[in-house]
């Protein structure tokens, strides 16, 4: 997904999917950046890091040290599985 276009139409249909889910996770946690959302949306959808890594194109250790940032700003313990805190939400 190189463009805006495509991650709007992407949002359009993870919002349908995924009713509610990012209204409860802004309100949980504050705001996200625009990557951020991409990177929450398609953990979301249980894509794996590599596939995400390929989407987002960037490497996979980019892909880890945004799920260690992304999980400080979700406060969660390192026993927590990020995975399953998201398929919680929405």
């Amino acid at each position: 997904m190189a463009n805006d276009s495509q991650w709007e139409q992407f949002n359009a249909e993870f919002a349908v999917l995924h009713q509610g889910f990012l209204d409860e996770l802004y309100q949980r946690h504050g705001s996200f950046s625009k990557s951020e959302i991409r990177l929450v949306s398609l953990m979301k959808m249980n894509i794996s890091s590599k596939d995400i890594a390929d989407t987002l194109n960037i490497s996979a250790e980019g892909i880890k040290k945004a799920r260690q940032r992304l999980r400080q700003k979700l406060k969660l313990q390192p026993e927590d599985d990020i995975y399953s805190y998201l398929m919680e939400l929405g």
